[in-house]
């Protein structure tokens, strides 16, 4: 996991991950009371939405933290001539 830092952003994005998590927890509890022996797919369900809400959160923190990453990358993308060379 990125280190989180201690900005405004970084603060943010781990209060959104804490509200998905707790989010997903509700929806666990409430399939286990409303549905009897498909505690497995619950809980595969609720697995899935909790790695797509570490995942989501690592790629936001690391956004934050190295910002201008994304924009280097892009600038040093090797861009290809449209004009077609002469064959000979």
């Amino acid at each position: 996991m990125p280190n989180s830092g201690s900005g405004p952003e970084a603060s943010a994005i781990e209060e959104a991950y804490a509200e998905q998590i707790r989010g997903l927890f509700k929806v666990l509890f409430t399939n286990l009371i409303d549905t009897s022996g498909s505690d497995r797919q619950s809980v595969t369900k609720f697995s899935a939405g909790l790695n797509l809400a570490k995942r989501a959160r690592d790629l936001a923190l690391g956004a934050i933290e190295s910002p201008s990453s994304a924009e280097t990358r892009a600038l040093r993308t090797p861009t290809r001539s449209r004009k077609k060379k002469a064959s000979r």
